[in-house]
């Protein structure tokens, strides 16, 4: 397997992308810092993401559970996973995400944003942009590529543990920062699972998941809609999914946007858009 390049600096200094959004929408940067720490969950109803697990027609929920899973502690990720293979923590600096096989199904969830961790919210603010060397040099947000660079040596061991000829479906997914994260991992590990044995379908489901990039970024995704099925979840009053600003919308296949009457800070958690999602 062929490991990318990631030609960033990681002495960052805190940008301006969310600096912008506070000025414009009348929030001030630590109401800003407030959004993202609403996110981070500390419990999840772990008897609603057991009743999906098989389920693969409900892909979406399991897709929301799974983005809710990552939240929480290491011990009830794996209490919730006690029927499933090849379950893995993966776990490097303050990057985090969670793989398992259920059935003929592979998951891979990413966590958001800790605002406890400084490292995250420096991920999140260096709005950059930088060069994919495996995306024909598109250009991307650098916070985001760092977050997933420092899990790819992880992901990459699991994935070659993986029985690939038995999977039907790939899942990527994960909400916020960790929707971002899921983005780029997908269509990266979408030539390597197709090269290893697996002939199944990638889907890819973010959550109040921020801007990864350019238009030619945009571009060379939509190119690749037949290899990568993107389906992306809005709330209408969540700002994250605008942010960074000058970036270019993400590629989808399909935007699907609740029109709710929370609070910005509540549109964005995962919880919201878990229950958008029950709801449906």
């Amino acid at each position: 397997m062929v490991k990318p390049t990631f030609p960033f600096k990681t002495d960052i200094v805190m940008q301006i992308g969310y600096l912008y959004w506070s000025k414009n929408s009348n929030h001030s940067m630590c109401s800003c810092f407030s959004l993202i720490q609403d996110t981070c969950e500390s419990k999840i109803d772990m008897s609603l993401f057991s009743s999906c697990q098989n389920d693969i027609e409900s892909m979406d929920l399991l897709a929301a559970q799974a983005s809710l899973l990552t939240y929480s502690e290491a011990a009830d990720i794996f209490k919730v996973l006690a029927l499933a293979d090849h379950k893995t923590i993966h776990s490097v600096e303050n990057a985090f995400a969670v793989s398992w096989k259920q059935s003929s199904t592979w998951v891979l969830s990413f966590r958001g944003t800790e605002l406890n961790d400084w490292r995250d919210i420096i991920d999140d603010s260096d709005v950059r942009l930088g060069p994919l060397e495996w995306a024909d040099s598109c250009k991307a947000h650098v916070g985001f590529s760092r977050h997933f660079g420092k899990l790819l040596e992880s992901i990459t061991a699991a994935i070659q543990e993986l029985p690939l000829d038995e999977l039907d479906i790939a899942l990527f997914t994960g909400h916020s920062l960790g929707g971002a994260v899921s983005y780029l991992a997908a269509f990266y590990f979408e030539q390597i699972l197709r090269n290893n044995g697996f002939k199944g379908q990638i889907q890819l489901y973010t959550f109040g998941a921020p801007k990864i990039g350019t238009s030619e970024l945009l571009y060379w995704c939509a190119a690749r809609d037949s290899l990568v099925h993107v389906v992306a979840y809005e709330n209408a009053e969540d700002p994250v999914p605008k942010l960074p600003p000058l970036m270019s919308q993400n590629w989808v296949r399909l935007l699907r946007i609740f029109k709710t009457s929370l609070s910005p800070f509540k549109a964005h958690s995962m919880r919201s858009y878990l229950h958008d999602i029950t709801a449906l």
